[in-house]
This record gives C-alpha cells, structure tokens and sequence, in this order.
C-alpha cells in the first residue's frame, strides 16, 4: 500500500518539476513574476499584483467567484470565516477533541496545514493513534521506557503543579524524546528542552536529563486500509511523523493537476503574446 502513495508523490512532484522547468526555460523569464498575491493566515486576500486571470489562489484551490467559496472537493470553504460552509462525514476522534469540530478547517492551523480533500485533515484524526502506536513500541524496545507520564511521576516525587508530561523517557540512559507531525519540529524541540529542563532540576539522584537519539520508532505504522504513517529517527530527541491519507492523497493530485494545468494555458497564452510581438 505504502508503495502506492509513494508513486503517487513522486510522480506530482515530478510533474510540478518538470512543469517549472518548461515555463521557465520557454515562456517566462526567471526574473519576471507575472502575479503575486499576499493573504492572511487563513486566505483572505491582503494585496495582488499583475492582470492574469487566475482561479487558483489560496493554498492552491480553485476559487469560485460567484460563491465566494474555494472548492476543497467535499466541501467548500469560506475563508471569511475561515470555517467550512457544511458539516464533515468524519465522526471524529475523542482522544483528538478539535477533530470533533465539524466545520474547522486545518484544525484552527492553517499556517502549517491545508485540507485539500475538505475533510479533516489526517494527522489531527490519526494524531493520538500515531503516539500510541510509538509509545507502545517505546515500552516494548527500551527498557526503562515510559510513555506519557508526568515528570513528578516519573521521578518519584510529590511536587504540587508540576504536570509536564514528556512524551517518551528512557529512564535508565535519561534521555527524553518528544513526538510532533511533519512542520512541528521546532515547536517540539522546545517543549522537550522544556521537559529535559524540570527533570534535571527536580531529579532527586542529579542526573542530567538530555535529548534522546538511541531510540528508533517504526518508519512506517498502518494506521486503517486506506491511511498510513511515515515515521523519522528522532533528531535531538525529536521524533517526526507524517499521515499519509489515500483519501487526502487523491485531492492534493486532483488540486495541482488542475492547477498545473490552469496555469500552463496562462504560460502558452504569455508565450503566444511574446512571440506575436
């Protein structure tokens, strides 16, 4: 299954690419930029430059003008809202409560995400499945190993507040790893150095308690028939992981060859132009 979704991106990526190279080595000079546009977080237009007809604006999706909508497949999103205009068909996660919301669109985070298909994106349904798979593992693999436990609880002490709970601690080395979706590195990097922070402080025996690396998760978690998660070594304890979703897949393919070939008509049209005069 794995090998399908792989063929998949490969061959988008490899059209996009081969797309760029031809419209920059044919039609449009690598210095000129025919249409730029400025939005805020979640696709309400700031600010555009240049005349070209384009429906293809925010995040790649096609934008209908006489709705005001972007067509996202299932659904069509108003970005003045920044909420769907219908419900989502996916019942939900209750260990993901945001995947609850029924019109939310990228789970309030469209800096990082986008929901190409219009329905709930995969890492916030899948997310709480993909750390228990891990932990799991963890517990298995490394001994002394804890999964989600409070930092009191995993120095054996009684301290009144203190509700830190790392992801994964390998108690024995003292090493501490935390797990975040593709694009959450840093902000997992931080909370971690956090953790490690208060374990050695509070660590009653003066251990210092450092990012993990010794640790190596499955690459690769099957998480239904139709959706999988990637998953990397951890890089100074931080261990990243990407939800690979068939569903999701087939309308991030559908919005760029669409896209793709809206703006390949612009680019002949350009170079029809250039040629005429």
């Amino acid at each position: 299954m794995i090998s399908i979704f792989r063929k998949l991106l490969v061959a988008l990526v490899s059209v996009a690419l081969l797309f760029s190279a031809t419209v920059e080595s044919k039609s449009i000079p690598a210095h000129r930029c025919i249409v730029t546009y400025d939005y805020d977080a979640f696709g309400i237009l700031l600010h555009s430059t240049g005349t070209t007809p384009n429906n293809y604006l925010y995040s790649g999706e096609q934008f209908d003008p006489d709705l005001g909508l972007y067509y996202n497949r299932a659904r069509y999103l108003n970005v003045s809202t920044g909420r769907f205009w219908s419900m989502d068909s996916f019942e939900g996660n209750s260990q993901a409560p945001l995947s609850l919301h029924k019109y939310l669109y990228t789970g309030n985070d469209p800096i990082d995400q986008i929901d190409p298909s219009g329905h709930l994106l995969s890492t916030l349904a899948y997310g709480q499945a993909v750390h228990d798979a891990i932990g799991e593992d963890f517990e298995l693999k490394v001994p002394g190993g804890i999964y989600d436990l409070s930092v009191k609880s995993i120095l054996g002490i009684k301290f009144p507040g203190l509700r830190l709970r790392p992801d994964l601690t390998d108690t024995i080395n003292h090493l501490g790893y935390e797990i975040k979706p593709a694009g959450s590195a840093a902000q997992g990097a931080a909370q971690l150095a956090g953790y490690l922070f208060a374990l050695t402080y509070f660590d009653p025996n003066k251990n210092v308690w450092l990012p993990g690396e010794l640790y190596l998760p499955p690459t690769l978690i099957e998480l239904n028939s139709h959706a999988v998660a990637l998953v990397s070594p951890p890089i100074a304890g931080v261990i990243v992981y990407e939800v690979i979703d068939e569903v999701e897949i087939t309308g991030i393919v559908a919005a760029a060859t669409a896209a793709l070939a809206a703006d390949l008509a612009g680019s002949f049209a350009v170079a029809t132009l250039a040629t005429a005069y």
